[in-house]
């Protein structure tokens, strides 16, 4: 499949057929998969050419597109089987990620301790001290208390909170899998603030790194990994960690899954 606008081959790797999107990488145009095949169809359709059947070329089109996407949404966990994993050793893992033997289960987990901390934190103080500080701390300098303008800096005191949420997460954040006989607990956060997780092995199948691909209102787009529990229900997290990181708690927790079953 190519790119309408710049005619380049998309790779594997940038197409979501679930998310029913594909990005471009020589142009970073991100478009839609099913208008893209439905605009191969009408010029199917328009050639006089061919002597093939136009339905039989649009089936052909959209079963490789389907085989390319289920690849990509596959390809990382290919990626894993094709690695010498037979030297993978739960009990050895990666700097920045931790195993610990319970007497009820096991703790897996991470830091998200990142470099991008350097960026992030000047950014902070930087938007808290001239927003907030410039629309409450004046306010409290005169001692004169103005509902108007508090109200309107709302939304700035709640993007500074966001932003010192990344901030604390590249400083001391950590991501972190607790197992028991039953199920799980996912912890994503710094210290005990942060976002719980739970799930029972009974709702899980299988485990497998999943990428998600976003795009903003200006026209940008920006890509996650997350390793993703799926069966019954599906649990992603991970996103903050660094790939090595990651990958250690994704083969830790694939190889409980299958010594489960």
């Amino acid at each position: 499949m190519n790119c309408p606008s710049c005619e380049i081959k998309i790779p594997r790797d940038a197409i979501n057929i679930q998310k029913d999107i594909a990005q471009c990488q020589n142009c970073g145009n991100v478009f839609s998969i099913s208008a893209h095949v439905s605009t191969k169809k009408d010029d199917f359709s328009s050639s006089k050419s061919s002597s093939r059947s136009y339905t039989d070329d649009y089936d052909l089109a959209r079963q490789s597109m389907y085989k390319e996407a289920d690849f990509h949404n596959q390809s990382v966990q290919k990626n894993f089987d094709t690695k010498n994993t037979r030297n993978f050793d739960i009990n050895n893992p990666p700097k920045g990620a931790y195993i610990n033997h319970l007497d009820d289960g096991v703790q897996i987990g991470a830091s998200t301790r990142s470099w991008s901390a350097l960026f992030i934190i000047p950014f902070a103080l930087v938007w808290s001290g001239g927003s907030i500080g410039g629309i409450y701390g004046t306010q409290i300098f005169t001692g004169e208390f103005d509902i108007v303008t508090s109200l309107f800096g709302i939304p700035f005191l709640l993007g500074s909170l966001f932003i010192w949420s990344m901030a604390l997460m590249t400083i001391a954040g950590k991501v972190e899998v607790t197992l028991d006989s039953k199920g799980g607990h996912i912890f994503t956060g710094v210290g005990k603030i942060g976002k719980h997780k739970r799930f029972l092995w009974s709702e899980i199948n299988s485990i497998r790194e999943d990428v998600s691909i976003s795009r903003s209102s200006k026209g940008g787009s920006s890509t996650n990994h997350y390793i993703s529990l799926e069966g019954q229900r599906q649990v992603r997290f991970g996103s903050e960690l660094s790939t090595e990181n990651r990958y250690y708690i994704l083969k830790t927790l694939e190889e409980l899954i299958q010594n489960r079953k």
